[in-house]
């Protein structure tokens, strides 16, 4: 069989010495079949061009063969990226299952008296929160290494299911334990929803237009966090808390079935990436037991148990523990005492390892993370704090604070969707990072002088700065990660992505506990010295702010100034995680989105005519 032109002129240029420093590279033809071989020695900077094609080397110095490439060597593997309604279709079942996650962050919120009541455990309340947070984060980059090996549909359809299984049996459940068992069963499913939704929106658009879908997730990621509080109360008040999460099942089940029917899997790229890397020719050589043995599941289960401890301990310190505790050090030591273990397990045993060691030592892709961490840290210091502020500081009812936040959830609402679209037309994301991280700084320093009498408006405009600060920021991590891993490792974009999603919820678990820590022990140190309470009656205060509505006038207004103190440096946090990412944003190479990486990107998904 007589090979194409293209595979023709790869086999001719067999000199790729300028790959490698040292390293022998070869390159042979059998029967139209294309066998490279190489050393894993090649240096992340001397990675190029090959042939001078589409082909590139990984940071690991494996060389990878573009899509466009592969379609001619190996035949046609994926089909045009679906438009027009089933285009409509599919985004709309995608928007539904990342609002799901959105608004279960939240819905509970409002009903946690009533969970609480039903249960007589007051004092396990928070549970409910942290046992969807912390699998959510702990298991993404597992599920975005999953998605690489077994299809992106596929691990998205069982994510859903998995979400809808602990749904319908949080709804049934009849104790705390189960409530909270099956809250981490939900949160397993949204560690693979999150990241996946955004991957398969890559895979399917190009990089301009993924900014334009960008800017919609954001859009429907804030519309579940600002609807979530409301619903939650409304369901909890007038049909059970136990609707709260019952609610979910109609409208993930449409989703699975629309999904199920309208998305195929060779248009989400579910592309061959791991038989390149050992010079293999063909996946479907694999069998279903070889593709399981291709995970690093050592080095994941040591990953994943050390970012547990790190959470637990940053959740747990100044609040539940003190810092010095025995079993806050033994936490974070074991922490990164795990984490270094499954580096070294990953990057020096494993031949797949969940994050390649590549994404940690460039120079870009490092500080992209910082920002992302500090951004998001940023951001949910405010959601899980500002309605403190509102209800203790200035008085008000839970359904007033709902509005008064809404000048900072707003603007990161509209932002999310303008700057995907002024981004997807100039094809510059850069910008965005350095007005958006200024503009928290600016908002963080204004909200720390927030106090018992500040005007509305002063609340109002300072909490509007802030939230366009994060709006210009939030939904173009992932452009960024999608242009940086389209030049530095194309066949790692999933990879990437689902590690940046990871991060981003490290950033919220992080940004809740330690703002939870500054609030908790400030307003402990703040109360001690700024009034007569004794300290049962300070801890009383701590745990139900109700209470101060019952002190007497001069008590009354004295705690409340402590509240109102330690709230300030909250903010003060804030802002400092703001000039963090400030730093890293000037850290990072300033790509432009290029006509020619959307070439490259489309190559991905479209058929190739030129099949053998």
């Amino acid at each position: 069989m007589e090979s194409p032109p293209q595979s023709k002129k790869l086999m001719k240029n067999k000199d790729v010495s300028h790959m490698n420093t040292g390293a022998e590279t070869q390159q042979h033809a059998e029967n139209g079949d294309l066998f490279i071989q190489h050393s894993k020695s090649t240096d992340f900077s001397q990675s190029s061009r090959v042939t001078g094609n589409n082909s590139c080397a990984s940071p690991s110095g494996t060389v990878y063969t573009s899509d466009r490439e592969e379609g001619a060597l190996f035949g046609s593997e994926t089909e045009k990226k679906p438009t027009g309604i089933r285009l409509v279709v599919i985004m709309i079942s995608l928007f539904l299952s990342l609002l799901l996650v959105s608004l279960d962050q939240s819905i509970v919120s409002t009903a946690l008296p009533a969970i609480a009541s039903s249960f007589h455990a007051l004092d396990e309340i928070e549970w409910i929160g942290t046992a969807y947070i912390l699998p959510m984060t702990a298991f993404q980059p597992l599920f975005g290494k999953v998605a690489d090996v077994f299809g992106r549909k596929e691990t998205l359809l069982a994510s859903i299911t998995l979400f809808l299984v602990g749904s319908g049996l949080a709804g049934a459940s009849t104790s705390m334990i189960m409530l909270c068992i099956m809250r981490g069963i939900q949160g397993l499913g949204a560690a693979g929803i999150a990241p996946l939704v955004v991957i398969i929106i890559n895979d399917m658009v190009s990089l301009r237009d993924c900014a334009k879908y960008q800017g919609l997730l954001g859009l429907c990621w804030a519309t579940g966090s600002i609807a979530g509080p409301l619903v939650g109360g409304i369901l909890a008040e007038n049909a059970g808390w136990m609707w709260i999460f019952l609610i979910n099942l109609p409208i993930g089940i449409a989703a699975l079935f629309i999904l199920l029917i309208f998305l195929r899997s060779n248009q989400c790229g579910h592309q061959k990436q791991h038989h390149q890397r050992q010079g293999q020719v063909n996946d479907e050589e694999f069998s279903l037991w070889q593709k399981i043995a291709r995970i690093d599941f050592v080095g994941t289960v040591l990953f994943i148990s050390s970012i547990m401890c790190f959470l637990l301990a940053t959740q747990w310190a100044g609040t539940t523990y003190p810092w010095t505790s025995q079993i806050i050090i033994s936490l974070y030591a074991s922490s990164f005492g795990l984490l270094a273990v499954s580096l070294t397990v990953s990057w020096r045993i494993s031949h797949d390892p969940i994050m390649p060691s590549w994404i940690f030592k460039d120079r870009t892709t490092v500080a992209l993370i910082i920002m992302c961490v500090a951004i998001s840290m940023a951001m949910f210091i405010n959601i899980y704090y500002l309605p403190i502020y509102f209800q203790v500081v200035n008085g008000d009812t839970p359904a007033r604070a709902g509005i008064e936040v809404l000048p900072y959830l707003l603007p990161i609402d509209v932002l999310s969707v303008l700057v995907g679209l002024l981004v997807s037309k100039t094809g510059h994301y850069q910008f965005t990072f350095w007005i958006g991280t200024i503009l928290i700084v600016i908002g963080g320093v204004l909200q720390s002088f927030l106090s018992i009498s500040s005007p509305t408006m002063d609340q109002v405009l300072f909490l509007a700065v802030t939230g366009t600060g994060i709006g210009c920021c939030v939904q173009n991590f992932y452009i960024a990660a999608q242009v940086i891993a389209s030049r530095r490792a194309p066949k790692e974009v999933a990879t990437l992505v689902s590690s940046i999603s990871f991060f981003e919820y490290l950033g919220f678990a992080c940004g809740i506990a330690v703002g939870g820590s500054v609030f908790s022990n400030l307003l402990g140190h703040l109360l001690r010295r700024d009034t007569a309470l004794p300290e049962q009656d300070i801890i009383r205060i701590k745990k139900n702010p109700a209470i101060i509505r019952t002190l007497p006038t001069e008590l009354h207004k004295q705690v409340i100034q402590a509240f109102s103190g330690a709230l300030q440096w909250v903010f003060v946090a804030l802002a400092t995680c703001g000039t963090v990412a400030f730093v890293a944003s000037l850290c990072m190479t300033p790509y432009k989105i290029s006509c020619e990486e959307e070439e490259e990107q489309d190559a991905n998904s479209n058929t190739d005519q030129q099949a053998i």
